[in-house]
């Protein structure tokens, strides 16, 4: 009986230890472009409608820079 209640102690301690973790995304960080920089490269954009894969980069770019602001939303 003795043996029966160590056993039974040791394996409430092993159980104890097995919580769920709160469990934090963890977010890439967005380079900031200052207000000039954007309007240079809108005017890059425009003068160059011929490069259909930059505007294709870009703008899958910025679906990424938003997905990073919501991973940051939802982590803080």
């Amino acid at each position: 009986m003795r043996m029966y209640g160590k056993i039974a102690a040791i394996a409430v301690l092993f159980l104890a230890g097995c919580t769920t973790p709160v469990l934090r995304p963890e977010c890439p960080t967005l380079v900031n472009y200052s207000l000039a920089d954007e309007h240079t490269l809108a005017r890059e954009l425009a003068a160059h409608p011929e490069m259909t894969m930059t505007h294709r980069v870009m703008r899958d770019t910025a679906g990424l820079r938003d997905q990073v602001r919501a991973c940051q939303k939802a982590a803080n």
